[in-house]
């Protein structure tokens, strides 16, 4: 009956392990078909004329770091979807300019580490603006920066795929604390 197998991974073959899998996960994300998008800070802080669709990912606990808002014209030439858990990717519809910033902001507070967000325009590969992303900021003392996420964007087949996650570094020093971020994955979108 005793013929269960434990197996322990500790010190340097740990460290070994999740370089790997990272290099997996990266090297994923970079063979995905599609044009890359960039991105770009938004300079005056105010939206055009909506209505916007507002895709709300993570919050899904009071610790979670790889929060964002995606605002989507709705009348716009790409349907965005984010790449993450169905269960932490929501959708709202219909909403003006005025509220999809505030509603943002509002929306990643979730996380007890906020600090404040930071709004950038998503372009497409001529670039022209087709979208807008609200990123949280963190405390600097706490994780020795303030934007913690990257965030990635391809153009494929008339959607613009949106990938959240935290950065390397930071996800490394979690997993080191032993405070291991609760993942998954799936797709949500607009």
């Amino acid at each position: 009956m005793k013929n269960v197998m434990n197996i322990y991974i500790t010190g340097k073959r740990q460290h070994m392990l999740f370089a790997a899998l990272l290099a997996v996960l990266f090297g994923t994300i970079a063979c995905i078909s599609g044009v890359p998008l960039r991105t770009e800070p938004m300079v005056s802080g105010v939206l055009p004329d909506g209505p916007y669709a507002m895709l709300l990912s993570g919050c899904s606990y009071s610790e979670k770091l790889d929060n964002a808002v995606i605002l989507a014209p709705e009348n716009g030439a790409y349907r965005f979807e984010v790449y993450g858990p169905a269960f932490e990717i929501k959708v709202r519809q219909g909403v003006s300019a005025a509220d999809a910033l505030q509603g943002a902001d509002r929306f990643l507070r979730c996380s007890i580490y906020y600090q404040k967000s930071q709004a950038r325009r998503v372009l497409d590969p001529a670039g022209a603006v087709i979208g807008y992303e609200v990123r949280p900021l963190y405390s600097p003392v706490k994780f020795g920066r303030e934007d913690l996420l990257s965030i990635s964007y391809r153009m494929d087949n008339g959607k613009a795929l949106v990938y959240i996650w935290l950065d390397q570094d930071i996800e490394r020093t979690m997993n080191s604390e032993g405070d291991g971020m609760k993942q998954d994955s799936g797709a949500g979108g607009y």
